[in-house]
């Protein structure tokens, strides 16, 4: 089977309960991130978005709700049945396609926004994906791509020392934090463990490989903000960002 689509295979295993997950994450209160993501686009014209890997439709529901318009994609066919379920429920008005975020099927120029959560660390072809989501970006457009170093912890030692101290902190407190839901499918973790050591992203450091590869794309424009670090010595690890990308007139 190809590695799209056995990392298809996990997240149809994982839909349900990673739907619960999100919808939980929805009903504890979302304004504050929605502040957050809007900010980085505040003074900009935004219609049209694009919820790439949109999953079961957290952003997509998010923005759907403030009167965005709103398209959501992912590969994963279950994820995108969840994500119709959960925005109709919502009384969200947005648009859900299976599709390739390496090879999207729009035209170019045709959205204002894309946004991605956490999706990039699970590509074959992640530079192709980044390509695909400067074509479809409208001139003058933003993309914002939230993503983090998952599984750098299989090739890096100082990762893998700080995911161990992490895991010990934190072990105990997942039912507090609403992780019950996370797996509630009982989904072996291995399987995307072992996925993650063919991912390309799996091996880089980043968010310096993103910023190197959008300039070497022709990307002129990009921010990063920090979202998590663990202090190492007088540096420190980058665990999530977010990748703000403006694409030129």
């Amino acid at each position: 089977m190809a590695l799209i689509e056995e990392i298809k295979y996990y997240w149809n295993l994982r839909s349900s309960g990673f739907s619960d997950s999100v919808l939980n994450d929805i009903s504890k209160g979302s304004d504050v991130l929605f502040g957050k993501i809007s900010d980085y686009f505040a003074g900009q014209e935004v219609r049209d978005i694009l919820d790439v890997g949109c999953g079961p439709g957290f952003f997509s529901m998010l923005f759907g709700s403030k009167g965005y318009n709103v398209t959501g994609i992912d590969y994963s066919d279950k994820m995108v049945e969840e994500a119709r379920r959960n925005a109709e429920a919502k009384g969200v008005d947005a648009k859900f396609f299976i599709m390739d975020a390496q090879n999207m099927d729009f035209p170019d120029s045709s959205f204002d926004l894309v946004l991605s959560r956490d999706m990039f660390w699970c590509l074959e072809r992640p530079e192709a994906a980044y390509r695909e989501i400067l074509r479809v970006l409208r001139p003058g457009g933003m993309a914002i791509v939230s993503d983090g170093n998952y599984y750098l912890h299989l090739y890096n030692k100082d990762y893998a020392e700080a995911k161990e101290t992490l895991r010990s902190m934190f072990d105990n407190k997942d039912v507090e934090a609403g992780h019950e839901y996370f797996n509630k499918d009982k989904v072996d973790f291995g399987i995307i463990e072992n996925l993650a050591k063919e991912m390309p992203l799996s091996h880089e450091v980043r968010p310096m490989w993103d910023v190197g590869t959008l300039a070497a794309i022709g990307c002129d424009d990009v921010s990063i903000h920090i979202r998590h670090a663990y202090p190492k010595g007088d540096s420190r690890l980058v665990m999530s960002f977010d990748i703000i990308i403006h694409k030129g007139d």
